[in-house]
């Protein structure tokens, strides 16, 4: 059965309820029209009412001022006055006491406050007072247009300061013979004795009538009168011309005749507004718009009471009739109404239950419904958040570039518009808070009549899918670069890049230990402007971290209290930190750390397990570029070995059969007859002396071998480095000496740190090798050799102003089986080995040695090794 059938009232009912309906309208239009009409008629007779009093008032107005100006005339030119005036501006003062008796006459009804004779510069020549004669500038003006237009002259209403109330002043010539003008008499009137009660009088009895002379000054309006209602208030009322709702304003603005305004106290009135003729005055009599209506709304609501009254009946007689019919339909209707709350309780569950975004729009994208899913993942807590909004304008208004994305670009306007089904597989939604996350999306129409009245969505948060598919990605990335051959640089460099797809990796930061000194150094990264930028304390903190062997997620404080534990003073101002040890098997490479400056929740546990991943992928390519460095190495020293192995054969072949040759040459001389014992004697020499090149030839191809073989014996003990110091100064003094050059032993350390703790057997080869090398490459100038201490390393050096090194030859000199360079080995003699023992002992002892020269001018060796204090015998600290 059809609803609407169901639960209609019946052809009667409804006739009924239209006739009553047409009954109020008849008469509330009825009643209106009258209401209206009496209205307008009660205004119309107060009107008449208050224009004949305007008139009355302009009339009295302008008598007034008719007769002030003919009574001025008449006591300043009528005679005897005119002769009175005259003999006082004569200097003849008998006539004083009788002018002033006469003018007491015409003022002793009040009607002037004082009246005096000026000349020309406003100076009072005669007065019936004595108080009041001063002139301010606006007065002397008027009496100078006085004697200039010889007119009699009316200066309007104006706060007088020395009697400290309002006043006009009328200024009348006094003319001589032959119509000069030779004195002015002022009139000085005070409006409150007659003018201003003359305006302010009542023809009739009323609690709100008043008339008010306004006049306009500037840009103000200027209450002249005492107003009824506010005491002492002649001309202290000044209103803005710019309120042009005020009937004062209007009225002085130009408005004439009949006014319905609102006046200077806020109250609606009626009045009328005309001018005083010859003056710029405009009064306007005015009554409240409260009194004058209120005989007419007490009758008027007697009627509406009765219409009131005559409806009610109507309706009770209606109401009573469909009473019944009311109570089946309610109870009917709250039945259906169960029922469809039943229903939507069910849809709810069901919306509620899945755990996909559910929302509805209509037609123009109005959010209609929500399930508890969507408004989840949105941020919202509640569906009334949302209802009645725009859902485009919530959750998908701009791109993910930051540009808008407007409504008739959206893929949900597409369903309404097309009515047709969308699918969207990557888009962002906006939360609440600002953020957006990725979204998986589908629009349904929803018809209605074959229109589309709204559309469904569903949609999904695919952070997670994405992130697995960037993990996959990044990981793919990394170990296809690593399956080739790159530096440990860039693939940091790839590193930070696909780590930035998933987290913030915007300050990635790397150290290495050191397969030489076993120390933490850090990488640089290209991108990075530093690579630890809070101090370098951040290297200790993180071999501090490496030491534990597990990843680490700290926030600021936890960073903090981990410095403060280890002693370190490093301030640290990120929010989060990411800290993984790389490592193959057991063995540690070095770390990775991640900082965030941004949120402190930047890294969790997922981010830790997958940077693991990444550390272990950057230990393979470190254990790769160890071992292809090490065989870069082993080649290249094969074949460094086969080149100076050959230039060895070369050199010392020479360097054994010059001094072998020698030998055996004196050898033979000495067996022929008939030498003296002198030529035998400097054979003998001669043989010992190429015995002992021979020997030593011998002892460094013998040193340098054990160097080589790494069989080198390292004998720790307590040494003077001092006492090896002057030992070498005795021992070359002679032979430097001899050879002309000047032989300097320069600065040395004091005497209480001169003990040590080191191989004196390879010091004094050191420097004996040095000291050698310098004398034989050096023939003019000195040979200067010392130590000094410099930080924790003690510092020995030998300087010579010797034939130098080119630049070219200078990376060679400490090669072993090789000299300098290849033309010394004639004029110089010598194995070559020296500066490779040298190097070879310096290394051994901890140490290493530096070279400075330049060609021609000097060469200076210095090698450095840690100064370790010793202990002499009977020093018990």
């Amino acid at each position: 059965m059809d609803s609407n059938n169901k639960y209609s009232y019946g052809p009667r009912y409804t006739l009924l309820l239209y006739l009553f309906l047409f009954s109020a309208v008849v008469v509330l239009i009825t009643g209106y029209t009258v209401f209206s009409h009496q209205l307008s008629k009660v205004k119309i007779d107060k009107h008449r009412e208050l224009s004949s009093i305007t008139s009355l008032k302009v009339s009295q107005l302008e008598q007034w001022r008719t007769e002030r100006l003919s009574e001025v005339n008449f006591f300043t030119a009528t005679y005897p006055f005119s002769s009175y005036i005259k003999s006082i501006m004569e200097g003849d003062t008998s006539v004083s006491g009788v002018y002033r008796k006469s003018l007491k006459a015409i003022m002793s009804n009040g009607r002037y406050s004082n009246i005096f004779i000026a000349d020309r510069n406003g100076f009072p020549c005669f007065s019936v007072y004595s108080k009041g004669l001063y002139m301010d500038s606006v007065s002397k003006g008027y009496l100078a247009r006085v004697f200039t237009s010889k007119q009699i002259m009316s200066r309007d209403f104006f706060y007088c300061e020395t009697h400290g109330k309002v006043h006009s002043q009328i200024i009348a010539p006094v003319k001589d013979t032959q119509g000069n003008v030779y004195a002015a008499v002022v009139f000085l009137n005070d409006p409150t004795q007659h003018i201003f009660p003359l305006i302010e009088s009542w023809p009739v009895w009323s609690r709100s009538a008043e008339v008010v002379v306004a006049r306009r000054e500037r840009e103000r309006v200027k209450l002249l009168n005492n107003l009824r209602f506010e005491d002492n208030t002649s001309m202290g009322v000044s209103l803005s011309l710019t309120d042009s709702s005020l009937i004062e304003t209007s009225a002085v603005l130009g408005k004439r005749g009949f006014a319905d305004m609102v006046d200077y106290s806020g109250q609606r009135v009626l009045g009328d507004i005309s001018e005083v003729p010859g003056t710029d005055w405009v009064v306007i009599v005015k009554v409240s718009v409260n009194e004058l209506l209120s005989d007419f709304y007490k009758r008027s609501a007697l009627v509406a009471i009765v219409i009131v009254l005559t409806l009610l009946l109507i309706a009770f007689t209606f109401s009573r009739f469909s009473l019944s019919r009311q109570r089946k339909f309610y109870k009917e209707l709250a039945k259906n109404r169960d029922q469809l709350e039943n229903s939507e309780e069910r849809l709810r569950m069901l919306l509620d239950s899945t755990a996909e975004g559910i929302f509805g729009v209509d037609s123009k994208g109005i959010c209609t419904f929500c399930n508890n899913a969507a408004l989840k993942m949105l941020g919202y807590s509640m569906e009334e958040q949302v209802l009645g909004l725009s859902f485009h304008d919530l959750i998908h208004h701009t791109d993910i570039d930051g540009n808008g994305h407007p409504w008739y670009r959206c893929q949900i306007n597409k369903t309404l518009t097309k009515k047709i089904e969308v699918h969207v597989t990557d888009d962002i939604f906006y939360r609440r808070d600002g953020s957006y996350f990725p979204a998986e999306y589908w629009s349904y129409p929803v018809h209605k009549e074959h229109t589309v009245k709204g559309a469904v969505i569903t949609f999904m948060d695919i952070t997670q899918k994405k992130y697995d598919q960037n993990v996959q990605q990044m990981l793919y990335e990394i170990a296809r670069q690593s399956m080739t051959y790159i530096k440990i640089e860039e693939l940091l460099q790839l590193v930070k890049l696909e780590l930035g797809r998933v987290m913030d990796s915007s300050n990635l930061y790397v150290a290495l230990i050191s397969q030489t000194t076993g120390r933490l150094e850090p990488v640089q990264i290209s991108g990075n402007e530093m690579v630890w930028p809070e101090n370098q304390e951040q290297l200790e903190m993180a071999r501090l971290i490496l030491e534990k062997g597990r990843s680490m997620v700290l926030n600021e404080k936890e960073m903090d209290d981990f410095a403060m534990q280890n002693g370190l003073e490093t301030k640290n101002s990120a929010k989060a930190c990411l800290c993984v040890p790389i490592k193959d098997s057991d063995k540690s490479r070095g770390i990775l750390i991640l900082k965030s400056y941004k949120s402190p929740d930047a890294y969790d546990l997922q981010k830790s397990r997958l940077a693991e991943m990444v550390a272990r992928e950057l230990s393979l390519i470190l254990q790769k570029e160890a071992t292809m460095n090490e065989m870069k190495t082993a080649k290249e020293r094969a074949e460094e070995s086969d080149r100076l192995k050959s230039a060895f054969l070369s050199n010392i072949s020479h360097e054994i059969r010059t001094p072998m040759n020698g030998i055996l040459g004196f050898m033979e001389l000495l067996s022929e007859p008939g030498l003296d014992e002198g030529q035998r004697e400097e054979y003998l020499a001669l043989m010992e002396k190429s015995g002992k090149r021979l020997l030593d030839t011998i002892n460094a191809i013998v040193e340098v071998s054990k160097i080589e073989a790494g069989q080198l014996q390292v004998n720790l003990n307590i040494v003077d480095c001092n006492e090896i110091m002057d030992f070498h100064y005795n021992f070359f003094e002679r032979q430097i000496v001899g050879k002309g050059l000047e032989f300097i032993k320069g600065k040395s350390i004091p005497k209480e740190n001169s003990i040590i703790y080191s191989d004196q057997f390879k010091l004094e080869a050191i420097l004996t090798n040095l000291i050698n090398n310098a004398m034989k490459f050096t023939n003019e100038g000195f040979i200067e050799f010392g130590n000094y201490m410099e930080e924790d390393q003690l510092c020995f050096y030998v300087k010579d102003t010797g034939i130098g090194i080119p630049k070219d030859k200078m990376d060679s000199v400490f090669n072993r089986f090789v000299q300098a360079d290849s033309h010394f080995s004639r004029p110089y003699e010598g194995s070559g080995l020296g500066l490779s023992i040298v190097k070879g002992y310096v290394e051994s002892i901890n140490g290493k040695i530096f070279l400075e020269s330049e060609e021609g001018k000097g060469t200076l060796f210095t090698f450095k090794i840690p100064y370790i204090p010793g202990k002499i015998a009977g020093d018990t600290d």
